[in-house]
C-alpha cells in the first residue's frame, strides 16, 4: 500500500511538470533581434542592452576561441538577480558575431573588436556605457543599476562629454548629455549656454533663446549669452529684441566689436542707414583693417544708392583679404548698378583668374538666363566672356 501511494504522487507530480508551458521551466533572459529589440525600446521607453558574443554550438572546435561567452551564458546569464534586472529594465538583443552577414555588420557599427562584449544604449540607440570580458553575476548586479540611472557621473562628466559631443558635430548626445549636467545642476550656466550653442547652430531658434535666458538668469553678467541670443533675435527678424541684448554687451564691454558689428547690421536689416554706419565706422576707427566692418559699411551705402563710397569701401576690402571672393560680386553688382559696365566686367575676369571654380559657377548662371550656349566644363572659354560681357551690357548682374 505504501509502494502504491509513493506511486501515485510520483505520478501526479510528473503530470503536474508536464502541464506547465515549457517557457517557465526555461525561463531566462528575453532575448530579441536588434530590429525587433530597438522597435519595442523605443515603444516602451526602455533601454537597450547589447550583448555581442559568439555562438559555438555548431562549431565546438571554436570554444577555446570564446571561452567567456560560454562561461556567461552558463553562469552570469542564468543568475535570477541579473535575469530580473535585465528582464524588467532593459531590452536586451544578443547579436551573434558568427551568425548571419547583418549581425556582423552591426559587430563592425559598433566597433566590436572581441567577444563577448555588453552594449547598453538609451532608447534613441546613443550609448551610455561598454563592458568587455567575462563578469560575474556579483559585480554585473553592481553595474546595471548605475548604468541604468547613469548615476557614475557627475554634472561636470557630463557637461566635458558633451563638450566632446559637440565638437563631434554629435548634436544629440551632446544635447543628452547638457541636459544632464543640468538636472544634477540646476544652477550650471555654462550648460544651458552649450546647449543652447547646439539649439542655435541647429536652427532650433525658440530653444536656443529659452537655454540662453536661462544662462543669463544663472549669471547676469554672462554677455557672451546676451551676444547669442541677440544674434537668434536677429536670425529671427526681431531687431527690436536684437539690439536690446547687443546694447547689453556694448555698454559692458565698449570694445566689443562683433557686438558693435551685428548691432550695426541690424539696423542696416530695419532700414536705419545712419546709424548702421555709425557703428561700422566706430569700429573702423578703433581697428582700420576690420574688413568685415568696411564691406559691410560698403554695402549700407550701396543700399542707399551711394555708390561712390560703396565702391570705394569694397575696393578697400579687397585690398585687405584679396581671397575674399564675395567682395568682388558685390563690387561687380555695385558696378552694374551704377552703369560701369566696363568695370563690371574687368571685375569679373579677375574672379575668374583667381578661383577656376567661378567659371563653371558663371557658366551655369549665364546658361540660366540665356546668355550662354556652350559647356559647363570649367574651360575658360571666349564666349563665356562674351557672354559675361552680354549679361552685364544687358544691366544684369551675374551671381
Amino acid at each position: 500500500m505504501k509502494i502504491k501511494t509513493i506511486s501515485l504522487i510520483t505520478l501526479i507530480s510528473v503530470l503536474f511538470i508536464l502541464a506547465i508551458p515549457s517557457f517557465a521551466l526555461s525561463k531566462g533572459i528575453k532575448w530579441h533581434s536588434y530590429d525587433k529589440g530597438t522597435a519595442i525600446a523605443k515603444e516602451q521607453g526602455k533601454m537597450i542592452f547589447l550583448y555581442f558574443y559568439a555562438d559555438t554550438e555548431q562549431n565546438p572546435y571554436l570554444r577555446s576561441e570564446y571561452p567567456y561567452c560560454s562561461k556567461l551564458k552558463e553562469s552570469t546569464f542564468k543568475d535570477s538577480a541579473v535575469i530580473n534586472y535585465l528582464n524588467d529594465n532593459f531590452v536586451s538583443i544578443s547579436i551573434n558575431i558568427l551568425g548571419s552577414s547583418k549581425e556582423k555588420k552591426l559587430q563592425d557599427s559598433f566597433g566590436v573588436h572581441g567577444v563577448p562584449s555588453m552594449r547598453f544604449l538609451r532608447k534613441d540607440n546613443t550609448q551610455i556605457r561598454t563592458l568587455g570580458g567575462y563578469i560575474d553575476a556579483k559585480n554585473l548586479m553592481k553595474s546595471l543599476p548605475i548604468i541604468k540611472t547613469e548615476s557614475y557621473m557627475s554634472f561636470q562628466d557630463y557637461y566635458d562629454r558633451g563638450i566632446a559631443y559637440h565638437k563631434e558635430k554629435d548634436f544629440t548626445q551632446a544635447i543628452h548629455d547638457y541636459t544632464r549636467a543640468i538636472e544634477i545642476k540646476p544652477d550650471f550656466y555654462q550648460a544651458y549656454f552649450n546647449r543652447g550653442c547646439v539649439h542655435h547652430e541647429e536652427k532650433l531658434f525658440t530653444h536656443a533663446i529659452d537655454d540662453y535666458t536661462k544662462a543669463i538668469e544663472n549669471k547676469p553678467d554672462f554677455y557672451q549669452a546676451y551676444f547669442n541670443r541677440g544674434d537668434v533675435y536677429y536670425k529671427k527678424k526681431d531687431f527690436t529684441q536684437a539690439i536690446q541684448d547687443f546694447n547689453r554687451v556694448i555698454q559692458a564691454k565698449p570694445a566689443s566689436y562683433q557686438a558693435i558689428r551685428k548691432r550695426g547690421l541690424t539696423y542696416a536689416r530695419q532700414g536705419n542707414y545712419p546709424l548702421a554706419i555709425q557703428d561700422f565706422n566706430r569700429i573702423i576707427q578703433a581697428k582700420p583693417a576690420f574688413y568685415q566692418a568696411i564691406v559691410e559699411r560698403g554695402l549700407t551705402y550701396a543700399r542707399q544708392e551711394n555708390y561712390p563710397l560703396a565702391i570705394q569701401d569694397l575696393n578697400k576690402t579687397i585690398n585687405i583679404k584679396p581671397d575674399f571672393y564675395q567682395a568682388y560680386l558685390w563690387l561687380a553688382k555695385v558696378y552694374v548698378d551704377n552703369h560701369q559696365h566696363e568695370k563690371a566686367i574687368a571685375t569679373y575676369s579677375v574672379l575668374i583668374q583667381k578661383d577656376a571654380k567661378f567659371i563653371k559657377h558663371y557658366q551655369k548662371s549665364l546658361k540660366e538666363k540665356g546668355f550662354y550656349s556652350g559647356p559647363i566644363d570649367g574651360a575658360n572659354t571666349k564666349s563665356l566672356q562674351s557672354a559675361i560681357e552680354a549679361c552685364v551690357n544687358a544691366g544684369k548682374v551675374v551671381m
